[in-house]
């Protein structure tokens, strides 16, 4: 089981300064992209045009290992502004999006990253079911996407543990309102991967956070 910071800012000054946060503790952060149109918010790069690239690849940034978030309308239009950042290994991208998922797995495999799929809490599990043999992980929201800090979705366990049923299939990983609390619920749902944003980002001890977490999933 492993503990992701999920990182979600509306500008470049904020996220070197998370990123240089979370850089001693985790081997790799999820950025959340947000279009403002998949999901209301916005994320640092639709707030400013810079070149991705140009920024990650300043000497000044932590050197880190990414996944992608994509919470937007248009996955494959992303998947080319990132494609020369250092760092990227994973990117991962909705279900409900507007592109065929087939060629968005295609684009990403193309850079070499893995992929994987994200599922609102609405979608229906039948739907990722037929591309499990093409990505590497299933991403299960248990809030509706676009905020940190949003209500936690206890309806999702059993939709969770339907696909930890499934033979063979990719890694289950879990988003939204994960906290103290919550991450000893869904121990037990197949997860193993658990994306945090409040319960980290908002810590004045980032790794006390994460040891604690870690308590409730392995003790």
């Amino acid at each position: 089981m492993n503990i992701v910071p999920a990182i979600l800012v509306s500008t470049y000054p904020e996220l070197q300064k998370q990123l240089k946060k979370t850089k001693p503790f985790f081997e790799y952060v999820q950025l959340d992209i947000m279009d403002g149109q998949f999901v209301s918010n916005r994320s640092f790069n639709y707030n400013d045009n810079r070149d991705l690239a140009e920024f990650f690849n300043r000497p000044d940034i932590v050197e880190q290992k990414y996944e992608l978030h994509l919470m937007v309308r248009d996955p494959l239009a992303q998947i080319k502004k990132w494609q020369n950042v250092k760092g990227v290994f994973r990117v991962i991208f909705h279900l409900e999006s507007d592109c065929a998922p087939l060629e968005v797995i295609d684009a990403i495999k193309k850079n070499n990253w893995q992929a994987g799929l994200a599922l609102n809490p609405d979608t229906e599990l039948q739907a990722v079911l037929p591309f499990n043999s093409q990505i590497n992980q299933v991403l299960f929201m248990t809030v509706y996407p676009g905020q940190q800090g949003s209500k936690f979705l206890p309806k999702m366990e059993n939709k969770i543990t339907k696909f930890s049923a499934v033979p063979n299939h990719p890694t289950i990983a879990i988003d939204g309102g994960i906290n103290l609390k919550t991450i000893k619920q869904v121990a037990g749902w197949g997860v193993e991967i658990f994306n945090v944003g409040s319960a980290l980002m908002k810590a004045d001890d980032i790794n006390l956070a994460r040891e604690q977490l870690l308590n409730q999933i392995t003790n």
